[in-house]
Formats: structure tokens, C-alpha cells, sequence
């Protein structure tokens, strides 16, 4: 007699897991939606594919009374667009302010005098992504949760990152990102990266997402040559759409990168500066590291 799927999934979960399938079934249809997802970011495919699989399996299953589409979720339905009166509130800069400007470069070396140099820069656009420029600071919380989540317990280094939007007439809106990731997995990030975009609610195509490693960033690079040409040209790039009075200061070819409503760039918490920004233009993009010295023995020694 041939074996129904839905219960071959239950067998597969006891023999995985070592539990009654009914006791799992309860058990994880009682967490709530967002704890399950949390959960299998960090399980093995298998155990994950079984652990979705009894999130939303039904206790009728048990006694095989029903189909194997049953247990198959939907994908969540995108996300409202925020009432008018929200994106109304919302201000419509055409550039990024001076002062913005000058916190996402501190928060940039930040990152470097704590030990985790941002190594990758990424580019995702949104018109090609199928994400509607309303939904794009949903995008962005969601996307860097996702992937800070995973820095965070494989990496065992904390989130740190950077961005800036832009809405050049021919490009549309997409986002310019830096950030850290451990030197060892920074193919398993890039594989896992589409998955991301897919979860916090985008759609995958050409053209959509761009990843490369930031300009003299390998752990053999000198730390002078990183700071100079690495870091502190990508962070211009990043800026190319500030205030043109602060760009003429800074020293950065302005570029109009259009209008856009709401936050135009952002980083993460624990690279926020720590007092009041000051000075007309970026912060010195220098160390006091002898000129030998390479981006793994400072990292090393801060650390």
C-alpha cells in the first residue's frame, strides 16, 4: 500500500526529530508567524522544509484526511502601501543633507576602528524587483534583518552596514549598500542574498541585485590603501547625491539622484556616531597604523 505524502512527512518528522508528530504539529502551529520564520533561518534544508511543513499542518492530517497541497503555505501577500496621510507627512528631499551625509561617513569608519571593515558593496534595484517605491523602507528593514540575523548567528560578528537611495530618471529607485561580512563567507552571502530579497518581499530578475567587493578590501590590502582608495571612494560614490555646497567642501563630484520621499540613507544601530557631527566636510579617511600594516593585523589587534 502506498504511503499518502502527508504522512510520510509526519514519519519523516518523528524519524528527524525524534517526537510524536502530533506533539510537533501543536507545538509549532502554536508559535506565531513571524517566531517560525525567525527559527528556519538557521535550520538545515531538511529539517526546515519539515519544519514548515507542520507550522501550518492541520490535526486532521494525522489521520490522513487530507491532501498534501494542504500543508503547503502561500506566500504572504505584499504589504499594504501606508495610508496617504503617512506618505504625505513624509518629506521629499531631491539630495541627502549635509548632516546625513556626514553621519553615514562616521558611521563607515566607525565600523573599521571597531574591527569590521565594510568589505561588500550591493546594489539593488527596485523598478526591476517589482517593489513600489511606497514599500521601499519596508524593504530595506526587512532585507537587512534578514540578513543581519544571519551575520549575527553564523558570522559571529555584528550588523554592520550603510545605505543610500537613489532615483536617478533612468535607473528608477534602487539602493547602494557597504557592509561587513566575515571574509571566510562572503560566497555563502552571496548566494543567499536572492533568497533574502524574495522573503522581505521582492522579485527576482536581471538586473536586480549587483554584488561586488569593496575596492582594496582583501585582508592582505594595506590599511592606508583600504581607508584612501577602498572605503573612503565608496562612501563618496554612496554621497555622490548630497547637498552640492557639501560636496564642493568634500570633494565629491555631485550627481542629482532625483526625488525621493521619506529616508534617503541609513546604517546600522551599533555604527551610529557618538556625539555631534562636526566639520564642513567628510571625516579623514586615515589611521594612525604604521604604512605596512594589512587589514588582518589591524583587525587582529582591535579585535
Amino acid at each position: 500500500m502506498t504511503e499518502a505524502p502527508n504522512m510520510r512527512v509526519l514519519r519523516s518528522c518523528k524519524e528527524q526529530f525524534g517526537r510524536e508528530p502530533a506533539r510537533y504539529s501543536s507545538l509549532f502551529g502554536g508559535l506565531a508567524r513571524s517566531k517560525r520564520r525567525h527559527l528556519t533561518l538557521y535550520m538545515s534544508p531538511p529539517v526546515r522544509q519539515l519544519f514548515e511543513a507542520l507550522s501550518h499542518l492541520p490535526m486532521a492530517v494525522i489521520s490522513d484526511q487530507s491532501s498534501a497541497d494542504s500543508i503547503i503555505t502561500p506566500p504572504p501577500p505584499p504589504p499594504p502601501p501606508p495610508p496617504a496621510r503617512a506618505m504625505a507627512r513624509r518629506n521629499l528631499t531631491e539630495h541627502i543633507s549635509a548632516r546625513a551625509a556626514k553621519q553615514l561617513a562616521q558611521a563607515a569608519l566607525s565600523a573599521f576602528e571597531q574591527g569590521y571593515p565594510l568589505n561588500v558593496s550591493l546594489t539593488i534595484h527596485f523598478r526591476a524587483a517589482d517593489i513600489e517605491p511606497a514599500h521601499a523602507q519596508i524593504f530595506i528593514t526587512r532585507f537587512f534583518k534578514l540578513a543581519g540575523d544571519w551575520l549575527c548567528a553564523v558570522g559571529h560578528v555584528p550588523r554592520s552596514y550603510v545605505w543610500a537611495l537613489e532615483s536617478p530618471g533612468d535607473k528608477g529607485l534602487h539602493m547602494h549598500a557597504l557592509l561587513h561580512v566575515p571574509y571566510h563567507q562572503c560566497g555563502d552571502f552571496r548566494r543567499r542574498c536572492p533568497g533574502w530579497i524574495e522573503k522581505a518581499g521582492g522579485r527576482l530578475d536581471h538586473g536586480v541585485l549587483k554584488i561586488k567587493d569593496v575596492d582594496c578590501s582583501p585582508l592582505s590590502a594595506r590599511v592606508d590603501d583600504y581607508l584612501d582608495k577602498g572605503l573612503g571612494g565608496a562612501v563618496k560614490y554612496l554621497l555622490k547625491g548630497s547637498d552640492p555646497g557639501f560636496c564642493k567642501k568634500a570633494g565629491i563630484n555631485h550627481s542629482p539622484q532625483g526625488r525621493i520621499r521619506g529616508k534617503r540613507t541609513g546604517r546600522s544601530q551599533n555604527l551610529r556616531p557618538a556625539g555631534k557631527v562636526t566639520g564642513a566636510g567628510l571625516p579623514d579617511f586615515q589611521s594612525d597604523c604604521p604604512p605596512p600594516t594589512t587589514l588582518e593585523q589591524y583587525i587582529r589587534a582591535v579585535r
